[in-house]
C-alpha cells in the first residue's frame, strides 16, 4: 500500500526500522495494542478512544489503552496487493453524532469507496452508508497506488487521497478522480466551491487538487486550516505537501521540487531523498489541549518514514523538519490525543505479505518524574509468587530505578499483555490496573523476571 511490491521488498533489504524505538527524554513509549494484523490507519476520538483500521476491513477499538476484544465493525474489503481498508477518520462532531468515515476497496463490485458508520458505544450500529464510489477497477493491474488518506478538514468537509493506480498520466487528468485530493460534504454531496464541480462529470467533480502519485496518508491542522498530503515517491523523493484548492503537485511530470522554475506546479512543503528512508507515513499536527512537548512544537506536523522508522516534526513556517523519534518498526500512521500523547501503528514487517498478529499500536507519553514519593514497592502492591516470578495484580505507579530500560507484563503462557520501552532513571510510569501477569524487566541489557 506504500510502493510497488518489488520496490518495497527491495528497500526492505537495507531498511533499519527494526529495534527499540528512541524518543527524547523525558518521553517513553508503551505498547497498548499488541497482536494486530496489517493495521493501516488510526483515528483518536475526543474521549480518548483510538479506532484502528486493519487492511482486512476490520475496525478495532482501544479504550483506556486496552484493545477491546469485540471489533467495532467490519466492511467487505478486497485486500489483494495494496487494496483494503486504508483510511479512517472521525467527524468533528463525533461526540454527538458518532460518525466514523472509511476509505476502502470494496470487493463487489471492485471499486474504491468512501462510506460512513455510526458508533453506538464501542460498536457500530447496523448499516453502512456509501458516500462516494470511485470508478470500477476493471484493470487487474490496478492493485497498487490506491491512496487511502482520509481526514476531516476545519471546514467540516472530507478530504480523500487517491493514488494514480499505476496509471501515471491519470494524475493530471481532471476527468479522473485518481491521483488526486478529493473533497466532499459529510453527506457525500459535492461542494459547489470545488474548483471543477461545474466543468467535469461524476466523481471527478470532487477533485480539489491534482498531480499526486500515492497520497497514502493525509494530515490536518484544523486550528490553522491546513490539510497535508504525504505523497509516497517513486525512485528518489518523498513529499509532504500543503494542499491548496485547484493546484497541481507535479506527478507524473516529476517528483520532488519542480526542476523548472516556470513550472505551474506547487512544490512540496518538504521533500527528502531516499536512502534509509523510502516511504512517507503519518501524520498529525500537534495541537493538544494539554501540551506535553515544548511550546515550540505546537503547530508542527509530525510524520514518519516506513523504512527508516524515524518520526519527524515539520515546521510549516520554515519547511524544516527535525527528528523526534527513531527506530520504529515499520510505522504506518500516527496521531495525538487531546493530552498530547502520541499513538503510532507499527506494522512490524515490510509490505508484500501478511504476518498474523505481528503488528502493534504504541503510545508515546511524557514521563512525569515529579512524583518521587511513589516508589517501586508500592507500585507492586498485591503481588504474589507465581512460578518463581512476580504475579502483578492491581496497582500501577512505578518509579524507574537506575539501569532499567524495558518493562513487560506477560500472562503465564508467556504472551505479552503490555509492554513499555525506553525507560530512563527517575521517570514514573503507569501499569494498566486491569493486568494480571508476570512482570519482566530489562536491566542494563539483561532480561529477567522482576523479583522485588
Amino acid at each position: 500500500m506504500f510502493k510497488t511490491r518489488a520496490a518495497v521488498l527491495g528497500t526492505a533489504l537495507f531498511a533499519c526500522a527494526a529495534g527499540a524505538a528512541v524518543f527524547p527524554s523525558p518521553f517513553y513509549e508503551s505498547k497498548v495494542a499488541p497482536g494486530l494484523t496489517s493495521p493501516t490507519a488510526l483515528a483518536v476520538a475526543p474521549d480518548g478512544r483510538v479506532f484502528i483500521a486493519l487492511q482486512s476491513g476490520v475496525i478495532r477499538v482501544v479504550r483506556n489503552d486496552t484493545l477491546l476484544e469485540r471489533p467495532f465493525d467490519s466492511v467487505a474489503a478486497d485486500t489483494y496487493g495494496e487494496r483494503g481498508l486504508l483510511g479512517i477518520a472521525l467527524d468533528t462532531g463525533f461526540g454527538s453524532n458518532g460518525r466514523v468515515y472509511l476509505y476502502y476497496t470494496a470487493a463487489h463490485p471492485l471499486r474504491n469507496r468512501v462510506s460512513v458508520l455510526t458508533a453506538s458505544g464501542d460498536t457500530a450500529l447496523p448499516g453502512e452508508t456509501v458516500l462516494l464510489d470511485l470508478p470500477d477497477l476493471s484493470d487487474p493491474y490496478q492493485w497498487s497506488h490506491t491512496g487511502g488518506g482520509l481526514v476531516v478538514g476545519a471546514d467540516g468537509k472530507l478530504y480523500i487521497g487517491t493514488g494514480d493506480q499505476e496509471l501515471w498520466d491519470i494524475a493530471r487528468d481532471l476527468n479522473s478522480p485518481y491521483g488526486k485530493i478529493l473533497r466532499i460534504d459529510p453527506d457525500g454531496s459535492i461542494p459547489a466551491d470545488n474548483p471543477w464541480a461545474d466543468s467535469v462529470q461524476g466523481p471527478a467533480r470532487a477533485v480539489w487538487a491534482f498531480g499526486f502519485r500515492n497520497p497514502f496518508k493525509l494530515g490536518v491542522d484544523r486550528a490553522a486550516g491546513r490539510v497535508y498530503a504525504n505523497d509516497v515517491g517513486w525512485t528518489s523523493h518523498e513529499e509532504v505537501n500543503l494542499v491548496q484548492r485547484g493546484r497541481g503537485y507535479g506527478w507524473a511530470a516529476h517528483e520532488g521540487p519542480s526542476p523548472d522554475s516556470l513550472s505551474p506546479y506547487v512544490d512540496p512543503l518538504l521533500d527528502y531523498r531516499h536512502g534509509k528512508d523510502c516511504a512517507v507515513m503519518g501524520g498529525d499536527a500537534y495541537r493538544p489541549e494539554d501540551p506535553r512537548l515544548p511550546a515550540s512544537f505546537v503547530g508542527k506536523f509530525f510524520f514518519a518514514d516506513f523504512c527508516s522508522g524515524i518520526v519527524r516534526a515539520l515546521d510549516p513556517a520554515t519547511g524544516i523538519a527535525e527528528e523526534f523519534g527513531t527506530g520504529i518498526d515499520y510505522p504506518v500512521d500516527l496521531a495525538f490525543n487531546r493530552r498530547g500523547d502520541l499513538y503510532y501503528l507499527s506494522r512490524g514487517y515490510a509490505t508484500g505479505w501478511t504476518v498474523t498478529g505481528a503488528s502493534s499500536m504504541w503510545k508515546v507519553s511524557f514521563g512525569d518524574s515529579s512524583n518521587s514519593g511513589t516508589g517501586l514497592r508500592p507500585a507492586l502492591r498485591g503481588a504474589r509468587a507465581a512460578n518463581g516470578a512476580v504475579f502483578v495484580g492491581g496497582l500501577s505507579r512505578l518509579l524507574v530505578p537506575g539501569g532499567m530500560t524495558d518493562l513487560t507484563v506477560l500472562d503465564l503462557q508467556g504472551r505479552i499483555l503490555w509492554e513499555i520501552r525506553g525507560l530512563r532513571q527517575g521517570e514514573t510510569v503507569t501499569l494498566p490496573g486491569h493486568l494480571r501477569g508476570v512482570l519482566r524487566a530489562r536491566w542494563s541489557g539483561k532480561t529477567g523476571n522482576a523479583g522485588w
